[in-house]
């Protein structure tokens, strides 16, 4: 997909390189944390390049999704709808609150 649309977004072509990038790194820490033999600071490096290869992924899978799931047109709901219609618990006007 993101060689389809390169020329739009060009933002998705460069999280799927830092995505690749980041996924050569994991491999590489995760040899490594073995040949360290689960040294802490092997295994914390390996555990933070994780979680930023998911924050990459989350977000390309974010923009692959559309305008309707955009980080970048304010707040993103699914159905493209301001934060107030969405369906939630009816808060009305003088309810008592439970003890």
């Amino acid at each position: 997909m993101a060689r389809r649309h390169r020329r739009e977004l060009p933002s998705l072509v460069r999280g799927t390189w830092l995505a690749a990038g980041l996924a050569v790194l994991q491999a590489a820490s995760g040899a490594y944390v073995v040949l360290s033999r689960l040294e802490l600071a092997a295994t914390m490096l390996h555990s933070s390049i994780m979680a930023l290869l998911f924050t990459v992924l989350c977000h390309l899978a974010l923009e692959a999704a559309g305008p309707a799931w955009s980080l970048h047109g304010g707040v993103a709901t699914a159905a493209g709808r301001p934060p107030s219609s969405l369906p939630g618990p009816a808060v009305t006007a003088g309810a008592e609150e439970p003890v």
